[in-house]
């Protein structure tokens, strides 16, 4: 008798139970040996215990629909992330993997499928994920670097050949896996990577009505900020940009000791949400972070001064970076009537330079203008058998530095109500961390104007955790910021976006922004 056929002889529930110890790889062979034993390929308890064995269990989406029961996909999840595994298993496999566009395709979605369904990390607690293990494991910067190619010879942070679309399918799932990941060691270190990421950034054309004016894609918002979609192309750029300026800062001393820039996996873990209403912890943590910002001069020649016989370079220009700001901020009852006239302000009108630009900018590879301060989880797969597997001169910008106002001025603090995934509303003030002398004022305590932001924050219809800004003086609206918390609500990472003038002056300047939730250190 052979050894399958004494193991059959088993009953099914403890043939099972032993299946469920092996990798799914294994079992897939298994089922494959035999008509029998292929009965065990499409066994929903297997496929559960399996998946769970290597992934995080699966958690109800902010609608509240449930999908951890018996509707949820787990035989497709579990061979899409593990055919995804055997592609990325070695060097020559993801150099095949990036020639095939199929395939590539439905590698970077599962990818993304798990980094986006990683469970609720804890600030006071270790309690590891499986999904950010799987992905420490499998996916190292080398291989970052190599699945953000578009195709063999194309990679999303250099030049992009005429005929691969950066906002495809493939390239829009390629920006969003690298984005999570955090910009790898080689992208910050590649002068090309970042002045094709900073072509991106600077580009007013990509952050106009359109898209939201932020980091969007354009045309999906329509008249309610909470229908954009995002744009992760313009979202990883934005990463890049303002993480290689922030190691250029290393030697400076900018933040002090009490600031760690966030890096990694773990930093785009999502927090964990406690009972109550502030599900983005816009009350429960202290933000840090700052701006970035080119000269004006080089700004406007970028933007305004192009043909079809000449394309300018921001290759040889350089940024400045704000100082190191810290942010509070205080929940509110009602939206700011400020905001969102600022926000929604002829929103559907003049989009279509921005959808345009957005079509046929391409990405190639201007000395500093200030600025402020203040899922697609997986294709849909084939129910194929567990044996498949194996087939493997602007105005001034923000400083953000906001002074008490008077209580009046403000809305009164919220009641608290029962957690939902609602927008939230607040108010708050910053100041500078540790002051090295890029404010408008020279003395950052005394002669600031009175400064006040508000802001909102929620969640797009795809769940990413959208954040909008505002920055008030000198009796109005000054600045607006546009952001995404990367990651998820609490992720340390904390929100990138693009700041611009409140007032979307067509000759106003734009840059990148980053705060993230200050950790102890």
């Amino acid at each position: 008798m052979s050894d399958d056929l004494h193991l059959l002889s088993l009953p099914p529930e403890i043939v099972t139970q032993i299946l469920t110890n092996l990798d799914p790889v294994d079992v897939a062979h298994f089922c494959a040996s035999s008509r029998a034993s292929y009965a065990f390929a499409d066994s929903f308890s297997l496929n559960k215990a399996l998946f769970l064995s290597l992934f995080d269990p699966p958690t109800s989406p902010p609608d509240g629909d449930d999908i951890v029961g018996a509707g949820f996909p787990w035989a497709e999840r579990l061979r899409a992330r593990v055919r995804a595994r055997g592609w990325i298993s070695s060097s020559a496999a993801v150099e095949q993997l990036v020639s095939s566009p199929e395939d590539l395709e439905r590698t970077l979605a599962a990818l993304v499928d798990v980094a986006e369904t990683r469970s609720a990390g804890s600030s006071g607690s270790s309690e590891p994920s499986l999904n950010e293990t799987f992905l420490e494991t499998h996916l190292d910067p080398a291989t970052i670097d190599e699945l953000g190619r578009r195709r063999k010879g194309g990679h999303a942070l250099r030049k992009i050949d005429k005929d691969v679309d950066p906002n495809s399918r493939v390239g829009q799932l390629a920006s969003h896996l690298v984005a999570l990941h955090s910009p790898t060691p080689h992208t910050l270190g590649s002068p090309l990577a970042r002045t094709t990421a900073r072509e991106v950034v600077y580009s007013q054309a990509n952050f106009l009505r359109a898209s939201n004016w932020g980091p969007f894609v354009a045309g999906t918002g329509g008249s309610k900020a909470n229908g954009v979609v995002v744009d992760w192309r313009k979202l990883e750029s934005l990463a890049v940009v303002m993480a290689a300026n922030l190691k250029e800062m290393e030697g400076t001393g900018w933040g002090g000791e009490e600031v760690e820039v966030p890096s990694g996996w773990e930093s785009t873990r999502p927090g964990e949400v406690p009972e109550g209403r502030d599900w983005a912890g816009v009350e429960a943590q202290t933000f840090v972070g700052t701006y970035a910002f080119l000269d004006y001069r080089s700004f406007e020649h970028y933007n305004f001064h192009r043909s079809n016989n000449y394309t300018p370079s921001l290759e040889d220009e350089s940024e400045a970076v704000g100082d190191c700001m810290q942010l509070t901020l205080k929940l509110v009852d009602e939206p700011s009537p400020i905001l969102s006239g600022i926000v929604n302000a002829d929103l559907d009108s003049d989009g279509s330079d921005d959808e345009d630009d957005d079509a046929s900018f391409h990405t190639r590879s201007s000395s500093a203008s200030p600025a402020p301060s203040a899922s697609d989880s997986e294709t849909s797969q084939t129910d194929e058998p567990m044996s498949e597997i194996v087939d493997v001169d602007a105005p001034s910008p923000p400083t953000s530095e906001v002074a008490s106002s008077p209580a009046d001025d403000l809305p009164k603090p919220v009641d608290e109500s029962p957690k939902t995934d609602q927008q939230l509303n607040f108010v708050g003030k910053s100041e500078p961390l540790a002051f090295s002398g890029t404010f408008a004022n020279s003395a950052p305590a005394q002669g600031m104007p009175k400064r006040t932001i508000h802001g909102s924050v929620e969640r797009t219809p795809e769940g990413a955790v959208h954040w909008t800004f505002v920055i008030s003086y000198a009796q109005g609206p000054q600045w607006m910021m546009q952001g995404v918390q990367l990651g998820g609500p609490r992720s340390k990472y904390g929100i990138v976006g693009t700041w611009s003038t409140a007032d979307h002056d067509a000759a106003g300047p734009n840059g990148p922004f980053w705060y993230w939730p200050q950790q102890e250190v």
